[in-house]
């Protein structure tokens, strides 16, 4: 590893891998977060290559840096690679609405504005993650989707990452919703007026 850079809700870090022509792919490596939150798996959306051969790699992978904790890398994400401690993160947020250690979004920051309840959320997760779009506002039981949605990141090409802010009209503004995402996925409690900020 040769650099560990973070810029706003993503964590980049530099990597020059040797080996044999049999070496892994830079791209399966992941990193565990471990928090108050719980742990959870994330893996790469995107990456820089400078050089990509059988045996060789030098480059970047950029991973979601979405949950506070520490930051523990392991190349190929298999134990039979030792970790890599890379630091701890603190993130403000809401909470966080969880599938799976791999599949999990979380809120950023939740505002009332003129249009309605503002929620900024990303997601992150493998594959087959559903669209955020499917996600809604329950409100004493009534489903309410978003009148405005906007994804501001949607990264497919490798593992997928999506930043989106939302309105949605509130039909009880004295009521706090719960933010919930598709069939398995936990709600997330909150109420117009939680902060927002940067990672540190």
């Amino acid at each position: 590893m040769t650099s560990v850079t973070a810029n706003g809700h993503q964590l980049t870090v530099g990597l020059r891998a040797r080996g044999e022509a049999d070496l892994r792919e830079a791209s399966t490596m992941c990193i565990e977060v471990r928090g108050a939150d719980g742990t959870f798996t994330v893996r790469p959306f995107a990456r820089e290559t400078g050089t990509a051969r059988p045996g060789a790699f030098d480059g970047t992978l950029t991973f979601p840096l979405l949950v506070s904790g520490r930051y523990v890398l392991t190349y190929s994400c298999q134990d039979d690679y030792s970790d890599v401690e890379l630091g701890t993160a603190s993130v403000p947020h809401v909470g966080v609405s969880r599938y799976s250690d791999a599949y999990f979004a979380v809120v950023l920051s939740a505002n009332r504005t003129p249009g309605g309840l503002q929620l900024v959320f990303a997601s992150t997760g493998k594959p087959d993650l559903r669209d955020p779009a499917t996600s809604c506002l329950n409100q004493g039981g009534a489903e309410e989707h978003p009148e405005n949605a906007r994804l501001d990141r949607s990264e497919t090409r490798m593992y997928p990452f999506h930043y989106s802010r939302d309105v949605t009209e509130e039909r009880d503004a004295g009521r706090p919703g719960q933010r919930t995402l598709p069939r398995g996925f936990s709600g997330v409690p909150g109420s117009a007026g939680a902060g927002s900020g940067s990672p540190s």
